[in-house]
């Protein structure tokens, strides 16, 4: 994990935590906002990246959801927000009353 984060901080990434999740072996990293562009080929080069340091250490990593029930599983997902270059701060996929906004359900659908 310690050798993850280094490279990930050479990067200049900007991995803000990593959080110990619910299984075993499971983090959640978290990282600052980017434009979606960058965040999608940082997801890809992820996956790239921790298969190749586990293999180098003799293990694996899966971003299968749960091929079983029972217990917890990692699955690889994204949380997003979106704000408007003239109101910066704002984010646009959140509604009223904690809601999501027609924004937020157009970009689901």
């Amino acid at each position: 994990l310690g050798e993850m984060i280094d490279i990930l901080e050479d990067l200049g990434w900007n991995l803000h935590d990593v959080v110990a999740e619910g299984a075993y072996s499971q983090f959640e990293l978290d990282f600052h906002y980017t434009d979606v562009l960058q965040m999608a080929d940082r997801m890809v080069f992820l996956r790239v990246l921790l298969k190749e340091i586990a293999k180098k250490h003799g293990m694996f990593v899966t971003f299968m959801p749960k091929p079983t029930t029972g217990d917890w599983r990692s699955g690889a997902h994204m949380n997003t927000s979106m704000q408007s270059v003239d109101n910066p701060g704002v984010n646009l996929y959140e509604g009223e009353d904690d809601q999501w906004s027609d924004m937020a359900l157009n970009a689901v659908g």
